[in-house]
């Protein structure tokens, strides 16, 4: 969010789901997309990320522990 705002930021760290790595992807709505080595901010307000509240049940990432 920050990273997108400010043109100070020169880099963001990403995981591509394509790596193995089980990361935030997973639990969007809408992965985040990137294009030519840049991360794209999603359309929609604020930061345009939308969570996929069903993934966020499977990974039990809305759960209290």
């Amino acid at each position: 969010h920050l990273g997108a705002a400010s043109p100070a930021v020169l880099s963001v760290e990403y995981f591509h789901q394509t790596t193995g790595v089980l990361n935030f992807d997973q639990l969007l709505a809408r992965p985040l997309e990137l294009v030519d080595g840049e991360l794209m901010v999603p359309p929609g307000p604020g930061h345009g990320i939308e969570l996929d509240l069903e993934a966020l049940e499977h990974f039990g990432a809305g759960t209290a522990v």
